[in-house]
Parts: C-alpha cells; structure tokens; sequence
C-alpha cells in the first residue's frame, strides 16, 4: 500500500479582520483518492489541515482509528466525514 499526500494552501486578507493562512491536501492511497480537503482561508470558517491530520483522516476512512494517550486523534478543524455533523445540522 503507497499513502501519497499533496499539500496546499491558501491565504485570504481582509482589510478588517487581517490575514488569515489555511493547509488542506488530497490523500491517495495506491493512487485512489480517499480524502480532498483543499485550503480554504477566510475571515470566519475557513478550514485548515496539517499533513499529520489529513493521514489520520485517511486512516480512518480506510477502517484504522488513530488513538494518542488514550484519546481519539484531535483533527483540530471539524470535519463532518471525520467527526460528524454538528449537532443541529
């Protein structure tokens, strides 16, 4: 099995809120794409993954849990596929 992560990012500047810097990526697991999280910077609700969060996801979507100390990985943006809907939704 070959896990291929490429990265992007985005960045969003508002003459109110400032600057804001955003990470996503796509996961490919032997070439299939399994998880497409692109950067999205914006002055509320952007969304933003690191390398090490986009590899849990893709683990979990390939049936693996990732467990540190005892606590489900903390992937630090919600995602509806990795955490579930909010409540509400």
């Amino acid at each position: 099995m070959r896990i291929r992560i490429e990265t992007d990012d985005d960045t969003h500047d508002c003459e109110i809120c400032g600057g804001s810097y955003a990470y996503g990526g796509m996961v490919f697991v032997d070439d299939v794409l399994v998880v497409d999280k692109p950067a999205s910077a914006h002055c509320f609700n952007g969304s933003s993954y690191n390398e090490g969060e986009l590899l849990v996801m893709a683990l979990k979507k390939l049936g693996h849990e990732v467990v540190v100390d005892n606590h489900l990985f903390h992937v630090t943006c919600h995602d509806d596929d990795y955490h579930g809907p909010l409540d509400g939704d």
